[in-house]
């Protein structure tokens, strides 16, 4: 961990920019997990802003009190004893050697998606956004901010161009900044990467990113089969796994990252080994974290203990992972609450049902009954 003064300390503010038109009133932030207040200005003013001014003001003074909720998920994720964004950018500033200069844009221009994952919300979907106003939890749609003013940033120093989204191939609005960037030369120092559902791979996309000095891919892929139709609605599963050796025909450097819910965990038995046809380094699995209340938390112990010592039986370092993470669980009547009500409205709303996925939830349903 970088201590300052003996104090943790992240990079972020000084080496990276995360520039939404959608999440949180949109903006910029110092980075992807950023829960704070964004800047609201034009990207180019970004570094010169009051607004960056503070933030590394207050992360210089450890100031807790105002960075305990922008930085609350790499706070949680660390507790998990797992490595986060914090880490992540830590790594890579050390790696570049390039420590008060911008080396990372993370650029999400809207939430246009086909998808509706469980675990996203409306700033991640248009779908969800739909899904919201039509059952009252959002008013109106949510307020799209222009993000072309990107193209203004000085890319000089640039060293990583992030695309997250939504679902990047599937937004064309995308190929004007990567054209932009392509024609100006700048792909020659720069590393693209993205964040994909394995949906689509159009040909005008991968035209696009394979011109660039590098490639990572970042896969979105939680489970399989069922599982994988039933956490990312709209998926199919046939259809992903035949994108899924596409994408990874397109780079040597990709990784996996399964987000692991309640749900994933409750049907562990049907996708874990699937994952271990795939190098170790390539994993990369981390809970479920936010607002949203997909957490193991909402499996009784008893459920959770047995899960643990299937995967353990596995003697597998991906499975040890997930059985870690489980570990630092324990449930909360409270929280299976929240649990019950999303599912039930989300089952409702998307006419499936959560004992269709596993017949194993009616035992989760009925511990909660019995300890009332």
């Amino acid at each position: 961990m970088t201590k300052l003064n003996n104090k943790p300390f992240c990079y972020a503010p000084w080496t990276n920019i995360q520039y939404s038109g959608v999440y949180e009133g949109g903006g910029a932030s110092p980075c992807c997990e950023w829960h704070g207040k964004r800047f609201t200005g034009k990207v180019k003013d970004y570094l010169d802003s009051e607004y960056l001014t503070q933030v590394k003001k207050h992360m210089l003074d450890h100031n807790m009190e105002e960075l305990q909720t922008s930085c609350d998920a790499c706070i949680h994720i660390e507790s998990k004893g797992l490595k986060s964004q914090r880490n992540f950018i830590e790594k890579k500033t050390k790696q570049y050697n390039q420590y008060d200069a911008v080396w990372r844009i993370d650029y999400r221009p809207d939430n246009l998606c086909n998808f509706k994952c469980r675990m996203c919300s409306p700033y991640s979907s248009n779908l969800i956004e739909e899904e919201y106003i039509k059952i009252g939890k959002l008013d109106d749609y949510i307020e799209k901010r222009p993000t072309d003013d990107v193209i203004d940033f000085d890319f000089s120093n640039l060293k990583e161009f992030a695309i997250l989204g939504g679902e990047p191939t599937f937004n064309k609005k995308l190929y004007k900044i990567l054209d932009y960037l392509i024609d100006n030369k700048y792909n020659e120092n720069i590393m693209i990467s993205y964040t994909t559902n394995c949906s689509s791979v159009p040909e005008e996309w991968t035209y696009r990113i394979k011109q660039f000095r590098d490639l990572h891919i970042n896969i979105s892929l939680d489970a399989i089969g069922n599982t994988l139709e039933y956490v990312r609605t709209n998926a199919n599963w046939k259809i992903i796994e035949k994108n899924l050796w596409k994408t990874i025909d397109l780079t040597d450097s990709y990784s996996l990252r399964p987000v692991l819910t309640a749900y994933s965990f409750m049907n562990v038995e049907e996708w874990v080994e699937y994952f271990f046809q795939f190098p170790e380094h390539t994993l990369d699995i981390s809970p479920v974290y936010g607002q949203i209340p997909l957490k193991i938390s909402a499996i009784p112990d008893h459920i959770r203990e047995e899960k643990i010592e299937y995967l353990n039986s596995l003697n597998h370092p991906f499975a040890t992972q997930i059985s870690n993470i489980a570990s630092t669980y324990t449930y909360s009547k409270e929280y299976f609450e929240k649990f019950k009500r999303k599912t039930e409205l989300d089952d409702k709303i998307r006419k499936t049902s959560v004992f269709d996925l596993n017949k194993g939830f009616y035992r989760v349903w009925n511990y909660a009954t019995r300890i009332q």
